[in-house]
């Protein structure tokens, strides 16, 4: 299961320089359009976004930060930027490839990713990176993404918790024109002021950084969300089921009731 990314590097890379001056950049010029920097890049960014082709249902997640750039000269698996959790010393990286907008993703960190936190990532065993791939509505996950990045690090995996908890709200009100009161509410959850909002939508150089995660995950064979690397290699798992066999190849892993047994407990 997955939210397909229907294009190709060199499609999406003409998309973003399409966009990035009109969305990001000249903020005092679309102050003067638009009356303060926040409406005019909020009218900009949402302005023919909603070509939506989410797919999924949504959901929510949880979890908490902790900076990653330290460990990268460690871990042959984290660049700079990674958002990590988890121990430094794990024999296990787990990356994730994904986006704020996808419905999968959503249904992944609500109904997979607290239990592979509680096994694995608590216990030592693994380390888990969140790498950023937005999909349809592109646009709201780029200013979702930015806004999760601007706040203070210890704040990123609650705040893309938060995103995938009001997934079909973000994008219902953003197909009624009201994204940018929806997004603001976001990076004040985040702990932004109004000024760190406006920057933060502003900020050239953070996403710069999310279209080379993007391109990264293109050239490492990315093509749709959630998609995972498990020690560097790329694997089709979903269910917490398929991590544990793939992750018994480097930790001990728990045992777990089948399904059919559990059904069958309950008649």
């Amino acid at each position: 299961m997955a939210c397909l990314f229907n294009t190709n590097l060199e499609t999406y890379d003409m998309f973003t320089a399409a966009h990035t001056d009109s969305a990001y950049n000249n903020s005092r010029r679309h102050m003067a359009k638009f009356g303060t920097a926040k409406k005019g890049l909020t009218a900009l960014i949402f302005a023919g976004a909603i070509a939506l082709s989410a797919c999924g249902d949504k959901g929510a997640a949880t979890g908490a930060a902790s900076a990653a750039n330290a460990a990268t000269a460690t871990n042959p698996y984290l660049v700079e930027g990674d958002h990590v959790i988890g121990s430094p010393d794990a024999p296990v990286t787990i990356v994730e490839y994904a986006s704020v907008t996808c419905g999968h993703c959503a249904n992944w960190h609500e109904a997979v990713w607290p239990t592979l936190r509680k096994d694995y990532v608590d216990t030592g065993k693994v380390q888990f990176v969140y790498r950023e791939f937005p999909t349809s509505p592109v646009r709201l996950a780029e200013v979702g993404f930015m806004i999760a990045n601007c706040a203070a690090e210890d704040k990123f995996f609650a705040n893309i918790a938060l995103q995938y908890e009001k997934q079909t709200t973000l994008i219902d009100a953003a197909q009624i024109g009201r994204a940018g009161e929806e997004y603001a509410a976001l990076a004040r959850a985040a702990g932004l002021s109004e000024e760190d909002y406006e920057a933060c939508l502003a900020n050239e150089e953070e996403y710069a950084r999310i279209q080379e995660v993007v391109r990264d995950g293109f050239e490492a064979g990315v093509t749709g969300t959630p998609s995972f690397f498990i020690n560097g290699e790329q694997k089709k798992v979903f269910r917490i089921e398929e991590f544990d066999e793939e992750l018994a190849n480097f930790v001990d892993v728990p045992t777990r009731e089948s399904a059919e047994a559990t059904e069958s407990d309950g008649h």
